[in-house]
């Protein structure tokens, strides 16, 4: 007799010991019961585990996008985390590949929902785009949509609607912050069901969330309650510095390419995408990182600086150096 089996078994011992009217149950039946729990709950065992082969984490986008999975995306404003990843929709789909880069290969159809930003800037950024990757007509596949702030809970039907309509592969929200009906994103029992919903969503089809950070730049996460980022599977953090944007992936499946800057590419005033420039910081601004890092003073050891600005120990042992010096005169 099985768990499941011998449980329903109890359930109805104990209903006759309250002398309620139990009728015979049979085994059929006892069988059908434990079949509609196994539904709920699928048990399974190492044998099961074992059956399978080895197998890498299927990546939707390469370290940045997993399968059945959301990725939050977290920065300071202004911190050109929208306008990367609206590139990032349409050339997947265009090149597959993403900031000239991550592969994106199984990627045929995209959304991207902007909640913030006017529909006539979104139109500006596309057509920049569009221009960046040699596009003169549509790019199918692609999709966007450009809305007022609602409550991303009581729209839930709409969004599966929208999924159900258009299959997307990956679909970008920007920003968390104008999903949230109001409620209190510092506590946990007000963005429970919203955080349940994002995760029922990416089984559906993965997501990426655009969010705010903490206005103290030590804070490197997700603005909002401590345990908001158990719920995705992937997290980034951007850096903004004059073009460039250096990201930090932190992912439960283990980003090969964890630490790496994108450069704005440009053309006139008009955007024309972004370019994957290297792990670290590009040379030019190691300096700049480096000292920051100090500065901040987030309790970094100069060997965890060394390896997030993408340089030598020394190199930070001299600059460390060179800051005290300074302020002793």
């Amino acid at each position: 007799m099985t768990f499941v089996e011998s449980s329903v078994i109890a359930e109805q011992q104990e209903l006759q010991g309250a002398d309620l009217a139990v009728a015979d149950t049979s085994e059929t039946e006892i069988r059908c019961k434990a079949r509609r729990h196994e539904e709920f709950f699928p048990v399974h065992t190492v044998a099961d585990a074992l059956a399978k082969p080895a197998t890498r984490p299927p990546w939707v986008i390469e370290d940045l996008l997993l399968k059945d999975s959301a990725t939050l995306v977290s920065a300071h404003p202004h911190s050109m985390k929208s306008l990367s990843l609206l590139s990032a929709c349409m050339e997947a789909v265009a090149t597959k590949q993403v900031w000239k880069h991550f592969p994106a290969a199984n990627v045929t159809r995209s959304l991207f929902i902007e909640t913030e930003d006017p529909q006539w800037m979104v139109e500006g950024r596309v057509r920049g785009l569009a221009r960046g990757l040699g596009l003169d007509r549509d790019l199918p596949g692609f999709l966007y949509s450009c809305v007022q702030a609602f409550d991303l809970v009581e729209k839930q039907d709409e969004i599966f609607r929208l999924l159900a309509i258009h299959k997307p592969d990956f679909i970008v929200l920007s920003t968390l912050q104008s999903l949230l009906g109001g409620r209190d994103w510092l506590r946990q029992d007000q963005m429970a069901d919203v955080n349940a919903l994002v995760v029922r969503v990416s089984r559906i089809c993965p997501l990426i969330v655009v969010t705010h950070s903490p206005w103290d730049k030590k804070a490197k996460r997700a603005a909002g309650t401590i345990t908001q980022t158990a719920n995705y599977m992937t997290a980034a953090h951007y850096q903004k510095r004059d073009n460039l944007v250096h990201i930090d992936i932190d992912s439960k499946a283990g980003a090969q390419d964890a630490n790496f800057t994108l450069q704005l590419e440009t053309e006139g005033d008009e955007v024309r995408g972004f370019r994957y420039v290297g792990k670290g910081w590009p040379k030019g601004q190691v300096y700049g990182a480096v000292k920051e890092a100090i500065e901040l003073d987030t309790g970094e050891t100069n060997e965890e600086i060394a390896a997030h600005v993408g340089c030598t120990t020394r190199y930070v042992q001299k600059i460390r150096k060179q800051l005290g010096e300074q302020g002793k005169e």
